[in-house]
């Protein structure tokens, strides 16, 4: 047991659990940061022991989410693991967020799905999609088809989901900056209404282009805090910030627990080393609390302790996924976070002039338990 926690953000036990099937996809999206350096696929029956791990820890409420790999391309083995999850949610305190690009939301799994949107209000399903065809396909591609288009696919897939029970997931690359409000229009304009903006992660924003989606973003949340656009549920977030990371647990495909899904932007065999139990043996607890102690030491030396020193830091946080990364492929890690802190700065104050708020929901949560000595 770690004698102080030199970020109060990090709790003892995680409340949320990634699930990763494998790292197969149907799509190459050039912006995806998963190695995909791990040809393992999870087992129906080391995921129940795992769920079982994470359920036996001693929190009131928990989240279970399938965002990092593409859930759908195994419907079989989603609806045993997701059954098995609903199984176990008696009391109603297991958050459920399953994240799909679309291309296989079809057939019996579509069907068995929105069953389920109709049925638990704690089951939540969040599509990718970037906006219109052009922008989407400008990103998305299809693994296994040239010519084909992602977009065709996975919209004919989405356009009879009940659109008060799905939240898309909008990405928004430098590239596609000049297009962000053909894009957001399509979406809303096709009945969508919880929405969450995410930047580009792990790449470099020229200044002009975060300088003009802070004046298209800031337009966009004036209209509706006036009621001019209806988007009852908007979130401006970055993958990177906020406390949640220190919430996270990854159940690989590997049969192994692993500190978070970020591990999964670096190759396989280096990502071992932050194994932190698996399905046989448990959660190591104590390892896992020494882990995020050792990084948040490094970052903050490295960085000289801007983050300690920011107006923000008890809502971004330091990005440790960031200086994971950073580390593996030897990048200034100060350079970096530069990028980070603008992009950060631009999505913190605009998220707070949304009258309505959602930065704490379910994977959003701030994380603000203490861990005691002893």
């Amino acid at each position: 047991m770690p004698d102080i926690l030199m970020n109060s953000q990090i709790q003892l036990c995680p409340s949320q659990l990634e699930i990763t099937f494998s790292e197969d996809c149907n799509q190459r999206c050039d912006y995806c940061w998963v190695h995909k350096s791990c040809f393992k696929k999870l087992k129906f029956s080391a995921a129940k022991k795992g769920i079982d791990i994470f359920l036996d820890l001693p929190l009131k409420e928990r989240t279970i989410t399938f965002t990092t790999s593409e859930p759908l391309l195994y419907p079989e083995l989603y609806k045993k693991i997701l059954d098995y999850i609903l199984s176990k949610n008696n009391s109603g305190k297991i958050n459920i967020i399953t994240t799909t690009n679309g291309l296989n939301l079809n057939g019996d799994i579509k069907s068995y799905i929105i069953k389920v949107l109709n049925k638990y209000t704690n089951f939540r399903l969040n599509i990718s999609l970037d906006g219109n065809k052009k922008s989407h396909d400008a990103h998305r591609k299809l693994a296994r088809l040239k010519n084909g288009s992602a977009f065709d696919i996975s919209w004919d897939n989405f356009k009879d989901l009940p659109r008060d029970k799905v939240r898309v997931i909008f990405t928004v690359t430098p590239e596609e900056v000049d297009f962000f409000e053909d894009n957001i229009g399509f979406i809303i304009n096709n009945g969508f209404v919880n929405i969450d903006i995410f930047p580009q992660v792990f790449t470099a924003w020229p200044k002009n282009k975060l300088e003009a989606l802070a004046g298209k973003l800031s337009r966009f949340i004036e209209n509706i805090n006036m009621d001019i656009v209806k988007a009852s549920n908007l979130r401006v977030l970055n993958r990177l910030w906020g406390t949640s990371h220190y919430a996270k647990l990854l159940l690989a495909p590997d049969d192994n627990f692993y500190l978070f899904e970020w591990v999964e932007a670096l190759p396989y065999p280096e990502r071992k080393s932050y194994i932190v139990g698996n399905v046989k043996k448990g959660i190591e607890l104590n390892k896992r609390a020494d882990f995020f102690n050792v990084l948040f030491r490094e970052a903050t030396v490295k960085s000289s302790g801007k983050c300690l020193k920011c107006n923000f830091k008890n809502i971004c946080s330091l990005p440790l996924p960031l200086y994971i990364w950073s580390k593996y492929h030897k990048n200034d890690f100060n350079k970096n976070l530069s990028n980070f802190c603008s992009i950060a700065d631009v999505f913190i104050n605009l998220s707070e002039k949304i009258k309505n708020d959602k930065r704490n929901e379910l994977d959003s949560k701030k994380v603000n338990l203490r861990l005691k000595n002893g």
